[in-house]
């Protein structure tokens, strides 16, 4: 099976980790059941008090990762630190988040 990669893991996800603060980061839980792992964290958004919770959903075959679905929770604060960056975010504005 070919494993293509999407624009959300070659364009998004870059954008996204450079503006996050991970010195602030926590587990709410990690949860695995069958092929589905779970995991829900806390992240700081960079130059702002604001915290991030994301919510990860994998499928798991074999010893690979086939899936990922990525959901952000009040992303506002992240949004944001996007714009005011210098990193173009057009990306974002067409991926559901």
């Amino acid at each position: 099976m070919a494993c293509t990669v999407g624009p959300y893991l070659q364009e998004v996800l870059p954008q996204v980790a450079q503006a996050l603060d991970f010195s602030r980061f926590s587990f709410e839980s990690l949860t695995a059941e069958d092929d589905r792992v779970v995991a829900v964290i806390n992240v700081g958004v960079l130059h702002s008090k604001a915290m991030l919770m994301v919510s990860e959903h994998w499928v798991i075959q074999g010893e690979k990762a086939i899936s990922l679905w990525v959901a952000y929770y009040e992303p506002k604060a992240l949004l944001e630190q996007l714009e005011s960056s210098s990193t173009s975010f057009s990306m974002l504005t067409h991926t559901q988040l």
